[in-house]
C-alpha cells in the first residue's frame, strides 16, 4: 500500500489509485477544503453516526466562526436512524447560531437526491463538492461513482444558492419529535437463488470475451494515478479518451517573453540573454528533435497590481507598491485566489511549444535534446 492521498482542488474521487486499492485517502477527500471554509451549505443523503461526528468536529474546531446549513435527504431503508437525527437536533441546540438542519424524506425507495456541498472560504472563494456518494463520502464508494470537487465562479455559486434556498424552504424542520418518529425500515431479504443469479450475471458482464477487442488489463501508477491499459501480452492498448483525441496533461509549454521581463525588471538588470537567446534556442532545438511545434500563445495574466508573497504571519496579497491589502492567508492558494479576484489582468503573447503528436514524456535525456524515442521510451522493469 502506497502513502495516503491528499488531493488538491480540482479533483474527482474516488480516484483510480483508491478504486484499485493502490493507495488510500488520508481522510475525507475534501477534508482540507472543509477545514479552510467558514461556512458549508448543501444537501447530503443517507447519513449515519460517522457523518454526525464529522459535523460535530467541524463545529467544535471552528473557533466560533464556522457555520453549517444542511438539508438531510433520507429514503426508506437508508442507513440513517432516529438516533442519528436526534444527534443532529442536539448539535443544532448546542450551536444554535451556527448549525441548522432540515429534513427531506424522498417519496420512495427508488428516489435518490443529489449530494451537493458548497464551501465558502474567508477570502470569498467557493469550492463545490458534487456527486452520488452518500453519507458525505464516509462510506464505501463504487468505482462508477464520480464525485467532483472544484472551484466555481460567482454565477455558479448564485445558481447553487437559488437551488438550495428553494430546497431548504420545502424541506421540513428537524424537530425532536420528527427525528424520534422516523420508521426504521429494512429491505426484505430476497431469495438466495436471486442473489446467486445476479452475482453470476455481474461476473459474466465483467469477464466476458470481447470479440476482436483484446481483454484489457489495467495498471494504476501508485504515485501519479495514471491509468495504463494493456492486453494479455502486455502490449499497450489505446484508452477510450486517447481514441477520442482527448489530451492528457498539458497542451503545450509557455514561458515569459523578453519584453515582459524588461517591463517587470524596469531596467534593473533584466536577464535579457536568457529570455532573448538561451530559452528560444533551447526551444528550437527541442522542436527539431521532437514532434512538436514552436509558436506562440495569447495568455491572460495578472498584472503587477497584485502580488502574493510569504510574510511572517502567512501568505500576503500585496499592492503594486508592496503593501498588504488584506489579512494574511493560511494557504497560498487562498491568497492567489483573492489576488485574482481583486487584481487586474492583461492579455499578452508568449512563446510556446505545442505538444501535438508527442506521446507521454517518461524520461529526459541527460545532455541535449536527444532523439524523440528517448523522451517517450518505457522504463525497464525492475529486476
Amino acid at each position: 500500500m502506497s502513502e495516503s492521498i491528499q488531493p488538491s482542488v480540482p479533483f474527482i474521487w474516488p480516484e483510480p489509485r483508491v478504486s484499485a486499492g493502490v493507495a488510500p485517502y488520508a481522510s475525507l477527500p475534501f477534508e482540507e477544503v472543509a477545514r479552510s471554509a467558514v461556512s458549508i451549505f448543501g444537501v447530503v443523503s443517507a447519513i449515519d453516526r460517522q457523518a454526525v461526528d464529522w459535523m460535530e468536529g467541524y463545529l467544535a474546531d471552528g473557533a466560533r466562526e464556522t457555520r453549517l446549513r444542511l438539508v438531510i435527504s433520507i429514503q426508506p431503508t437508508c442507513r440513517t436512524t432516529e438516533a442519528d437525527l436526534l444527534e443532529l437536533v442536539r448539535l443544532s441546540e448546542r450551536y444554535p447560531d451556527r448549525a441548522a438542519f432540515r429534513i427531506y424524506p424522498e417519496q420512495s425507495l427508488r428516489d435518490r437526491s443529489s449530494n451537493l456541498l458548497c464551501f465558502s472560504a474567508r477570502d470569498a472563494s467557493v469550492v463545490v463538492a458534487l456527486g452520488p456518494a452518500e453519507n458525505m463520502g464516509l462510506g464505501p464508494t463504487s468505482a462508477s461513482q464520480a464525485n467532483i470537487v472544484t472551484s466555481v465562479s460567482p454565477s455558479t455559486l448564485e445558481a447553487c444558492r437559488k437551488w438550495f434556498d428553494y430546497l431548504w424552504a420545502v424541506a421540513g424542520p428537524l424537530q425532536p419529535e420528527i427525528a424520534a418518529a422516523m420508521p426504521q425500515l429494512v429491505i426484505p431479504e430476497g431469495e438466495a437463488e436471486a442473489t446467486r443469479l445476479w452475482k453470476e450475471y455481474r461476473n459474466r458482464c465483467l469477464t466476458q470475451p470481447q470479440g476482436d477487442t483484446p481483454q484489457l488489463k489495467v495498471t494504476v501508477d501508485a504515485v501519479t494515478g495514471d491509468v495504463t491499459l494493456t492486453d494479455q501480452k502486455g502490449e499497450p492498448v489505446a484508452s477510450p479518451t486517447e481514441e477520442l483525441g482527448v489530451r492528457s496533461g498539458a497542451d503545450g509549454l509557455s514561458w515569459s517573453s523578453a519584453d515582459l521581463q524588461e517591463a517587470r525588471w524596469d531596467g534593473y538588470g533584466p536577464p535579457g540573454l536568457l529570455y532573448r537567446k538561451l530559452l528560444p534556442d533551447a526551444a528550437m532545438g527541442l522542436a527539431k528533435s521532437l514532434p512538436i511545434n514552436a509558436g506562440s500563445v495569447r495568455l491572460r495574466v495578472r498584472t503587477g497590481t497584485r502580488a502574493v508573497g510569504l510574510g511572517t504571519r502567512g501568505w500576503e496579497v500585496r499592492s503594486q507598491n508592496g503593501c498588504a491589502v488584506t489579512k494574511p492567508f493560511d494557504h497560498r492558494g487562498q491568497a492567489e485566489r483573492f489576488a485574482d479576484l481583486t487584481g487586474e489582468f492583461a492579455e499578452v503573447d508568449m512563446p510556446a511549444l505545442w505538444f501535438d503528436g508527442l506521446g507521454t514524456i517518461t524520461a529526459i535525456p541527460l545532455y541535449g535534446a536527444g532523439v524523440a524515442e528517448r523522451w517517450t521510451e518505457k522504463a525497464a522493469p525492475a529486476s
